[in-house]
């Protein structure tokens, strides 16, 4: 019996395989640069709305500076714009009632004019007649000259009157109030051009207001921010903080001694256990190396690390930035039993 347990025990240690691996350190990061957040106006600080590793949305405010100088300018812009617009309005009623009234004389002036003329030209052949009349008998002796003088002037004055009322003074009376007109539509060009000009501002302003709420680029989370306090001066441009979008995927990255560069290669199976997790708990899952630099990086110790970027093997929903893991770098895998035999071998050396 004891020899079925050993030769049982030595055929699971041969064909039960051991990871072989190199060990380094891991933190979760996301693939590529993180968009940073510029402020594009400067102004005082009124309130820091975000702390780092708070997840935002597009839109969301990040910093608040006060704008309450533009609301008050803003204010004033629609006082002006109502007023103007009021001034506006009476002028263009006031052109409204001169062109009614215009159009309304016109008719009633088209019309007492052609009675007028129709009398006129009564007026003249009656003058005439009484002129031809006068004239035959002033010629036979049988009126005196005054007469016929005062039948000559009354045919005169009937003449007169006749070619006064058939000139062009309707057409000039016509002309007068169009002028008139035209001066009015005139004097309203410079108060809509001065409406359209606060129309203007006020919109600028509004895009300004808007400046003044520092907001998220895009969904993600805040992974900096920037050292600020409400009543601070902040100049425009300034990088407020950053923010990582959601919908880029979740890379480990991990640095590597340059002795153990050697043993790790792109594609190469890679075991993470988070830092964090239960010890009576395998937790751990498998990631796949994506690059690893070419260039070691060497601090002032002169120990030197190669850049090591993993893909985490299925998507893992509690994955968030900044943890930290324990990365495996599967180089081999042995039988136990070979392992075992090394281990006495070295024993016996």
């Amino acid at each position: 019996m004891l020899t079925a347990v050993v030769l049982l025990a030595l055929w699971w240690s041969y064909v039960t395989p051991i990871d072989i691996s190199v060990r380094a350190r891991g933190i979760v990061r996301p693939e590529g640069d993180p968009i940073r957040v510029i402020a594009e106006t400067g102004g005082r600080i009124e309130e820091v709305c975000v702390v780092e590793g708070q997840l935002v949305h597009t839109g969301d405010a990040v910093l608040q500076l006060d704008k309450n100088d533009l609301l008050l300018k803003r204010s004033s812009l629609e006082t002006r714009i109502h007023f103007t617009e009021l001034r506006l309005a009476d002028l263009e009623r006031q052109l409204s009632d001169e062109t009614a009234i215009e159009q309304q004389t016109a008719s009633v002036d088209s019309i007492d004019h052609e009675a007028y003329e129709r009398q006129a030209q009564a007026n003249v052949a009656n003058a005439r007649l009484q002129f031809a009349r006068t004239d035959l008998l002033f010629h036979r002796g049988l009126v005196p000259r005054q007469a016929h003088e005062e039948s000559r002037a009354a045919l005169s004055k009937a003449e007169a009157e006749e070619l006064r009322l058939s000139s062009r003074s309707l057409e000039l009376k016509h002309a007068q109030s169009a002028a008139r007109l035209r001066e009015l539509k005139a004097s309203a060009t410079p108060i809509r051009s001065d409406v359209a000009m606060l129309y203007h501002e006020l919109e600028q302003t509004a895009l300004e207001i808007g400046r003044r709420t520092i907001t998220s680029p895009t969904d993600g989370q805040v992974t900096s921010l920037a050292t600020l306090h409400a009543d601070e001066i902040l100049p425009a441009g300034t990088t407020v903080g950053t923010v990582v979008a959601t919908a880029r995927s979740t890379i480990i990255e991990s640095w590597l001694p340059t002795s153990d560069g050697t043993y790790v290669h792109p594609g190469q199976l890679v075991r993470l256990q988070s830092d964090s997790s239960n010890p009576n708990h395998d937790d751990a899952f498998d990631g796949t190396v994506l690059s690893i630099s070419p260039d070691a990086r060497f601090n002032e110790s002169l120990e030197g690390t190669y850049r090591v970027l993993i893909l985490p093997g299925k998507t893992n929903s509690s994955l968030r930035f900044g943890m930290t893991f324990r990365a495996y770098f599967v180089t081999r895998q042995e039988p136990l039993l070979w392992l075992l035999f090394h281990k006495v071998q070295d024993a016996f050396d």
